[in-house]
């Protein structure tokens, strides 16, 4: 007589995929709408940034509040302000290193 292991196949299948659901769910769904948010970010400070160019601050921050306001993100959530705190560090390193813009408080 041989032994039907059909039953525990489809077991283990069931077991691994409740597993990586459980993963996804957990891991890579939050982490996607956090990259969504910080490419949102990044395009609303390059359009802001565009549009005023440099030393309108104010402006530029309203632009870009307004901006992400504008696709549905509540602009008074931490994450936002993070996500455009990140782009517009990462936006001044690349003007920098570009040689676009000087780095204050350094003579050179």
């Amino acid at each position: 007589m041989m032994f039907d292991w059909t039953q525990i196949i489809i077991l283990l299948i069931g077991i691994v995929f409740s597993v990586l659901g459980t993963l996804v769910a957990k891991q890579l769904i939050p982490w996607l709408k956090d990259k969504k948010l910080y490419d949102a970010a990044v395009v609303a400070v390059d359009a802001a940034e565009a549009l005023y160019g440099r030393y309108h601050g104010e402006e530029k921050l309203k632009a870009a509040l307004d901006s992400l306001a504008a696709k549905g993100y509540k602009i008074d959530s931490k994450a936002v302000v993070e996500a455009l705190n990140a782009a517009w560090k990462n936006l001044d390193s690349a003007m920098f290193f570009s040689g676009e813009k000087e780095l204050l408080g350094i003579n050179g």
